[in-house]
C-alpha cells in the first residue's frame, strides 16, 4: 500500500506540470530504479529540448516529463514517456516546428527501451506519430467509454474493444489519434490467447500462417501505419467459452516492417534516424524512411544499422472537409499495461528547425592517398583529417557550433584551421589538446546565406598531422558538431601504421630566414641523409608547402645515403609579411624527415626619399683643422615592410672633393661617419658600414633625424685646406642583411 500511494502521489504532481507547463523532472515513482539511472548515466550527447517541445494535455494522467540537464557542462535533456505499469505518456513539438510534408526533412535521436533482454517483463513501447487530429495536444487514443488508451494502443492505434463484429474495424480506427501517421517500435508481443485477453486488448501482433500477416510480428519490431484508417486492421476469427462463442479479435497490419531486431530492451540506448521524402511531379505521396541502430551507443561512431521505408500520405493526414495537409504536427507517445519500462528520447535534430550534416576524410598526404577501413601507412606520414560541415535547410541557422574532434591515437597534432563557405578563415589553437580531444567553437553561425553575418553553408575544418613511427593498429575514432539547435557527427576510419626502419635527418644550408621584396626571389636549399635501409631507386622526393597551402613534390637523386636539393621560391607566389615553407623529405620505402620550416618576410625594402644633391654648411677657412656640419638639405629614407626578423645594413663610399673655381684642388680633408659614440670613420671608394638595423616593427627608417650635429656624415677639413667650392659623390649601398 505505501508503494501505491507513493505512486499516486508523483502522478498528480506530474499531472499539475502538465496542465501548467513543460518542467523538468525531478522525481520518479521508484527512488531506487537502477534502469533508469543507468539510462541517464549512458545518455548520448542530445540538445536542450525544453524549447521545442510540449506535453499532451489529454484528460488523465500524462506520465511524460523531461529530464534535468545532464551536467553543468552537457545540456542534454531527455523525454520520460513512462516508468511505471498502466501508465501513457505524450509529448508534441510546438507549433512553430511542425513537420512540412512539401519538403524534405530528417530527424535524429536516441531511444531508450528499459533493460530486460529476455523480454518478459516489458512494457508496450513508444511511437512516433505525426497528426492533425483536432483535439491537437490532447490527441491520444481512447477506449469505447472514452477514457485514454494504454497497453498496446501505444496511445496512438485505435483501441480493439469490438470482439463481436465480423469484419468491421471502423469501429477501433475511430478510437485512433486522427489524420495521423505512425512509427510504432514495440517491445511487447501482442499475441496472447484471446480467452484470457479479450479485456485486455493484447491481439495486434498475432501471427497467423497464410493470413496475409508476417511472422516479424513474434518479434519485437518496428512498423509504420495510419491509425485512424479502417484498412490499418483486420478481424481474425476465434472461438470462445470452449468453442461456444463467436469472437473476431483483431490484428494490425504491419507495414514498412522492420522484423529480426536485435533486443531493444537490452539496457542500451538505440540510435534514430529518420528521413522524410517530400512528394515530386504528379505523386502525391511522400515516403518515411527510418534507420535504427545506425550508431554505436559507446562511440557515436556510425554504423549500418536496419531500415525501412512506408509512404506518407498527406491526404490521410487530412482533417475532413479541409484543403489537403502541407504541415502535420509531431511527437512522441509511450504507453505501458500489467508490464512496463522506461521510454526515454533523446533529440539530436529536430525536424525542420535545422537539417544539418557532417562527413569526415583522412589523406596520408605523404603517399598521396585517401584512407580508407584498413589501409596500411608508413609511420611518420603526414596526415591531414577534414571535417566538411554542411546547413542543408531549415528554419533557423545551425548556430553556437561546439566541434569535438578526436584525433585518432598515434597522430601527432601539428596544425588546425577551418574555412567557411563566405571566403573567411581561422586559425585553430592546438595548444588545448586535452588528450586526443580537441575543443572548438565555431565563431560563425551557418546558413543558406551570410545576410546574417554567418559564414555560409558550408565549414571546412582541416587538422594536419604526423604519424608516430610504430606499429599500431589505430581505431575508427569519431568526433561531434554540437549546436544549440542541431547535432551532427563525422566518423575518421580506422588503419594501421608500419614503423619505418630508416632514420632521414634533412639539414637546410640556406638560411632559416630569409627577406626580400616581392618582386625577388630566393632558392632554399638543403640536404637530406638517410641512414639505414636504402631505397632502391636511389630518389629522395622533397615535400614543400607554402603557409600550410597544397603540398609540391620534387624527386632529387642521392649520391650513397644522402642527397641535395634546391627550391627556388619567388616573391610573387608569397603574402606580404612573414610567409612559412614547410619541408620534409621522404624515400622510396616511406622514410621520412621532421619537418623544417624556413621564414620568409616579403615586403616593399628599399630607399624611399633620398636627397639627390645635399651640402655642408659655408664655412670660412681659418687655417686649423675644422668640422663642417651638414647643411638642412640632407633626406636619407628607408622603407621596410617585409616584418619579422628583415634587417638590412646601410654602407657609403665617397669620391674625393674637388673644387669648382680650380678644378685641379682637391680638398684637404676627408668625408667622415661619426657614430653614436662618436667613433669616426673616415670614407673612401671602399664601402664601409655606417649603419645596421634589425627588425623594431616600423616600416620606415629616416636615417637623418637619428644624426645629431656632430654625428653621421660630416666634413673634416686639414689647416692647409684652400678657399674654393667643392663637390664629391656619396654613394649609398643598402643589403637586405644585418652584417
Amino acid at each position: 500500500m505505501r508503494l501505491k500511494v507513493r505512486i499516486a502521489s508523483v502522478l498528480t504532481l506530474l499531472l499539475t506540470w502538465g496542465l501548467i507547463a513543460w518542467q523538468t523532472d525531478t522525481v520518479r515513482a521508484d527512488t531506487t530504479d537502477a534502469d533508469y539511472d543507468s539510462a541517464l548515466s549512458t545518455m548520448p550527447e542530445g540538445l536542450n529540448i525544453d524549447q521545442y517541445f510540449t506535453p499532451g494535455n489529454f484528460t488523465g494522467t500524462n506520465s511524460a516529463s523531461v529530464t534535468a540537464p545532464k551536467s553543468p557542462t552537457d545540456p542534454t535533456q531527455a523525454v520520460r514517456l513512462t516508468y511505471d505499469h498502466n501508465q501513457l505518456g505524450t509529448i508534441w513539438a510546438k507549433d512553430d516546428y511542425d513537420i512540412d510534408l512539401t519538403k524534405n526533412q530528417k530527424a535524429s535521436m536516441w531511444m531508450y527501451f528499459g533493460n530486460n533482454p529476455a523480454n518478459n517483463q516489458m512494457g508496450d513501447g513508444m511511437a512516433f506519430v505525426m497528426q492533425n487530429d483536432p483535439r491537437g495536444t490532447k490527441a491520444t487514443a481512447t477506449t469505447d467509454t472514452g477514457a485514454t488508451a494504454r497497453g498496446e494502443t501505444l496511445g496512438t492505434w485505435g483501441y480493439p474493444y469490438d470482439y463481436l463484429t465480423q469484419g468491421n474495424t471502423s469501429k477501433i480506427s475511430a478510437l485512433a489519434i486522427q489524420d495521423s501517421w505512425a512509427l510504432e517500435f514495440d517491445t511487447f508481443i501482442n499475441n496472447q490467447s484471446i480467452n484470457t485477453n479479450q479485456a485486455n486488448a493484447t491481439d495486434f501482433d498475432y501471427y497467423t500462417a497464410n493470413a496475409g500477416l508476417d511472422a516479424g510480428t513474434t518479434k519485437q519490431h518496428i512498423a509504420a501505419g495510419y491509425p485512424a484508417v479502417s484498412g490499418t486492421y483486420a478481424k481474425r476469427f476465434a472461438s470462445m467459452n470452449g468453442g461456444t462463442t463467436d469472437a473476431y479479435f483483431t490484428v494490425l497490419k504491419h507495414q514498412g516492417l522492420v522484423p529480426n531486431l536485435p533486443t531493444l530492451t537490452n539496457g542500451s540506448w538505440h540510435h534514430v534516424t529518420l528521413a522524410y521524402t517530400a512528394p515530386t511531379g504528379s505523386d502525391a505521396k511522400g515516403l518515411m524512411t527510418y534507420t535504427i541502430n545506425d550508431k554505436n551507443p559507446l562511440t557515436g561512431a556510425n554504423q549500418t544499422g536496419q531500415s525501412n521505408s512506408y509512404e506518407v500520405d498527406p491526404a490521410k493526414l487530412t482533417p475532413e472537409g479541409e484543403p489537403t495537409a502541407t504541415s502535420a504536427m509531431w511527437g512522441f507517445t509511450g504507453s505501458t499495461g500489467d508490464k512496463y519500462e522506461n521510454n526515454l528520447v533523446v533529440f539530436e535534430q529536430i525536424p525542420g528547425l535545422v537539417d544539418a550534416t557532417a562527413s569526415a576524410t583522412m589523406t596520408d598526404v605523404t603517399a598521396g592517398q585517401q584512407l580508407t577501413t584498413g589501409t596500411a601507412i608508413t609511420g611518420g606520414d603526414r596526415l591531414k583529417m577534414t571535417y566538411n560541415l554542411t546547413y542543408n535547410d531549415g528554419r533557423a541557422a545551425w548556430k553556437n557550433i561546439q566541434a569535438v574532434m578526436n584525433v585518432p591515437a598515434n597522430v601527432t597534432l601539428r596544425t588546425a584551421n577551418i574555412a567557411y563557405a563566405d571566403g573567411t578563415s581561422a586559425t585553430i589553437p592546438i595548444d588545448g589538446l586535452n588528450g586526443r580531444e580537441l575543443d572548438y567553437t565555431l565563431a560563425k553561425t551557418l546558413n543558406q546565406d551570410t545576410s546574417d553575418g554567418g559564414g555560409g553553408k558550408t565549414a571546412t575544418i582541416t587538422l594536419n598531422g604526423q604519424a608516430d613511427n610504430v606499429n599500431a593498429a589505430v581505431d575508427a575514432s569519431s568526433s561531434t558538431f554540437r549546436g544549440s539547435n542541431a547535432i551532427a557527427t563525422a566518423d575518421l576510419p580506422s588503419f594501421s601504421i608500419v614503423q619505418t626502419t630508416g632514420t632521414m635527418a634533412l639539414d637546410l644550408t640556406s638560411n632559416a630566414t630569409v627577406s626580400m621584396a616581392p618582386s625577388e626571389s630566393t632558392t632554399i636549399t638543403g640536404k637530406a641523409t638517410l641512414t639505414g635501409t636504402m631505397p632502391s631507386d636511389r630518389l629522395f622526393t622533397l615535400h614543400s608547402a607554402i603557409n600550410g597551402g597544397a603540398e609540391t613534390t620534387s624527386k632529387f637523386t642521392t649520391s650513397g645515403n644522402s642527397g641535395t636539393f634546391s627550391l627556388p621560391v619567388k616573391g610573387s607566389d608569397l603574402q606580404n609579411g612573414a610567409n612559412t615553407v614547410d619541408l620534409y623529405v621522404v624515400d622510396a620505402y616511406g622514410d621520412s624527415s621532421p619537418t623544417v620550416t624556413v621564414t620568409i618576410n616579403v615586403g616593399i625594402f628599399g630607399f624611399g626619399q633620398v636627397s639627390p644633391k645635399s651640402s655642408f654648411k659655408e664655412t670660412t677657412l681659418t687655417g686649423q683643422a675644422q668640422t663642417i656640419e651638414r647643411s638642412n638639405d640632407w633626406s636619407l629614407i628607408i622603407d621596410d615592410t617585409r616584418g619579422s626578423g628583415s634587417g638590412w645594413t646601410l654602407q657609403a663610399s665617397a669620391t674625393p672633393f674637388t673644387g669648382t673655381n680650380m678644378p685641379d684642388n682637391q680638398l684637404k680633408g676627408n668625408l667622415v661617419y661619426v657614430d653614436a659614440d662618436h667613433n669616426a670613420t673616415t670614407l673612401n671608394s671602399t664601402a664601409t658600414t655606417v649603419l645596421t638595423h634589425e627588425d623594431d616593427g616600423s616600416a620606415t627608417t629616416n636615417v637623418v633625424d637619428g644624426w645629431s650635429r656632430d654625428t653621421g656624415l660630416l666634413l673634416k677639413t686639414h689647416s692647409d685646406a684652400l678657399q674654393d667650392e667643392y663637390s664629391g659623390t656619396v654613394t649609398w649601398t643598402l643589403s637586405n642583411a644585418v652584417h
